[in-house]
C-alpha cells in the first residue's frame, strides 16, 4: 500500500486522497468551510443531548454526544447504502472511494470530513414526495460538501 492509502475496516486499501476524489483541492483551501460542517454536526448533537422539558419540569437527557453521534453516523451510513443500491444512477457522482466506504458498512471507513458531510445530508435534506427527487438532493448536498463548498 502506498502512503496515501490506508486498510479499510473491510479488509480493502482506502484511496484517502487521489485523482478520484471530488474534494483534495477545495478542502485544503477552504478550511472554514469545513469548520462550518463541524460546527453544524456538533449542533446536531447538542440538540440531541440537550434536557427535555415537558411543561414545568425538566428530565435530563440521557445520550451521551459519542452515543449520538455513533448513532447518527450508523442511521446515516445504512440510508445512504441502501440509497446507492436503489439508485446507481444517481449516485454514480458521488466518488467511488467514497462509495465504497459507505457500502462497506463502517463509518471508520470515511474521512472525518464526509462523516459530517453525510450526517448533514441526511439530516437536513428536505422530504420530497418523489424519492428519487430526495436522494438527488442528497447527492447534490454530498458533492457540495465533499468538495468543500467548491463549483459543482
Amino acid at each position: 500500500m502506498s502512503g496515501a492509502e490506508t486498510k479499510s475496516r473491510a479488509g480493502g486499501a482506502r484511496q484517502e486522497v487521489g485523482e478520484n476524489d471530488l474534494y483534495l483541492d477545495s478542502v485544503n483551501n477552504n478550511n472554514d468551510f469545513v469548520n462550518r460542517l463541524y460546527d453544524r454536526v456538533a449542533k446536531i448533537i447538542a440538540d440531541r443531548c440537550a434536557p427535555v422539558q415537558l411543561g414545568g419540569l425538566t428530565f435530563p437527557s440521557s445520550p451521551k454526544p459519542t452515543e449520538v453521534l455513533a448513532e447518527l453516523e450508523h442511521n446515516a451510513i445504512t440510508v445512504l447504502a441502501s440509497e446507492i443500491r436503489c439508485y446507481p444512477e444517481i449516485a454514480e457522482v458521488l466518488p467511488e472511494s467514497f462509495r465504497q466506504a459507505v457500502l462497506s458498512g463502517y463509518p471508520e471507513n470515511l474521512t472525518n470530513l464526509e462523516r459530517a458531510a453525510l450526517i448533514l445530508a441526511t439530516d437536513e435534506t428536505p422530504a420530497t414526495t418523489d424519492y428519487d427527487d430526495h436522494f438527488a438532493m442528497k447527492v447534490y448536498s454530498l458533492v457540495f460538501a465533499l468538495r468543500g463548498g467548491g463549483e459543482l
